[in-house]
């Protein structure tokens, strides 16, 4: 029983982008993209590769994902994937093997917490074939259901630690370290947390009490906000301060308790919508630390921090051969799932090439809830999650397509969808 699944959903083995890779051995200067100098943010958005550990029951000597050893420390840019021939990819901004750890691969989005701090709006992105490990990445294994069992602080930051929950992904240890980094004399700071996931084409609260019939939940509506050129804000959505670990532990709880999940031929666990967890972070700062200020001595400023977790797409004919029959439910899922990564894809695309007016934004509920986040004006970090079995060489060609063209895109753009363009035309 097997299933193939690609991003952006194709039909046939997709062909490789011109200019992007070449034959073992050549490497196309297409491809590179300067970052500027040391200690400084790229001016694209970045994007990690991670060749996710290999399953129980695969095969490690049958890999079709080559990964390079590291050069005198330094990750390596590029990998080969062997189809036919052995093609090379890259440049990329790092590259994991499937050694690599949880902490190998945050430690590629650490650089956002400060940027956050310092009032930069902030996204990361996993992206990658169902089973390529996306969730596993951002936020660990299903055995980890963050239920909060402590009653006081010091018993959470134990749960926490990094001895007891090793394998937590992305999300916990960015939250994790943005309330460290804030306990300071010299800031005051509010956190406030939104857990929202994009379910057959509708926007729905993960924080909502639902009380087991999520399925009646209300579509939350999405509009213009006033922040800046193509920010979007949620209308009627939950909002949770967050000043604790305990803040942190309730919030992925029932975040994950709430997510749509199916059984799939590649996933007993395959998540069934896109999961956006979004943070508004407001520092206000004191000039020397002193408890006491004037109000022209403070100084506040605000970020938005995006972190998501995409779901896999599922293909019609291989979806059709497993055991059971595919119900209704699960080709709607299959076909809202394509049709929002086939957008997504259309926009990076149409980015990478230099466009930033007119993109198709609000043709997926999934694009126009992420328009703020995609490389306007935000530090974006796109981790691309590879499976590494030779069953899964058509997807990952797939997601490394994705990821160069999402390398390409430019930071720090004023991007306008196209109702945004015929309003200032007019």
């Amino acid at each position: 029983m097997t299933s193939v699944e690609s991003f952006p959903p194709v039909l046939a083995p997709e062909p490789l982008v011109p200019g992007h890779v070449q034959e073992e051995g050549h490497l196309s200067a297409a491809t590179t993209q300067k970052s500027e100098s040391s200690g400084k943010a790229a001016d694209h958005i970045k994007v990690v590769v991670r060749v996710r550990p290999f399953l129980e029951h695969e095969d490690p000597s049958q890999s079709s994902v080559a990964v390079p050893q590291p050069d005198r420390g330094a990750l390596p840019s590029t990998l080969k994937v062997q189809r036919d021939r052995s093609i090379v990819f890259g440049k990329f901004d790092a590259v994991l093997g499937p050694e690599s750890k949880q902490e190998d691969v945050y430690q590629q989005v650490r650089e956002c917490v400060e940027a956050a701090i310092s009032g930069t709006n902030v996204s990361i992105f996993a992206y990658g074939q169902t089973n390529a490990g996306k969730t596993y990445t951002m936020m660990g294994p299903p055995s980890y259901s963050y239920s909060s069992r402590a009653i006081h602080q010091k018993t959470v930051e134990e749960d926490f630690a990094e001895k007891n929950l090793p394998l937590r992904g992305v999300i916990p240890r960015f939250l994790t370290e943005l309330l460290a980094s804030t306990r300071r004399d010299d800031m005051d700071v509010k956190i406030e947390a939104s857990f929202l996931q994009v379910y057959n084409e509708r926007v729905l609260d993960l924080l909502a009490e639902t009380g087991g019939k999520q399925q009646q939940q209300k579509a939350l509506e999405l509009r213009s906000g006033d922040r800046g050129v193509g920010e979007i804000q949620v209308v009627g959505n939950v909002k949770k301060s967050i000043s604790s670990l305990s803040d942190v532990f309730d919030i992925l709880q029932q975040g994950v308790k709430q997510r749509k999940v199916c059984e799939t031929s590649h996933n007993e666990q395959s998540s069934r919508s896109h999961t956006i967890l979004q943070l508004m972070l407001t520092v206000t700062s004191r000039g020397g630390g002193d408890l006491e200020q004037t109000s022209s001595s403070l100084s506040s400023r605000t970020s938005k921090i995006s972190l998501v977790d995409l779901a896999g797409s599922e293909r019609w004919s291989q979806s059709a051969d497993r055991k059971e029959a595919v119900t209704k439910t699960h080709r709607e899922e299959m076909s809202n799932i394509n049709r929002s990564l086939t957008t997504l894809g259309r926009v990076v695309k149409l980015l990478s090439e230099g466009k930033h007016v007119g993109l198709p934004f609000r043709e997926s509920k999934l694009t126009r809830l992420l328009q703020d986040s995609i490389g306007a004006n935000c530090l974006t970090t796109i981790i691309a999650v590879l499976a590494p079995s030779p069953s899964s060489v058509d997807e990952n060609i797939s997601t490394l397509n994705f990821a160069l063209r999402a390398r390409k895109v430019r930071v720090q753009q004023n991007i306008e969808d196209a109702t945004e363009q015929d309003a200032r035309d007019r």
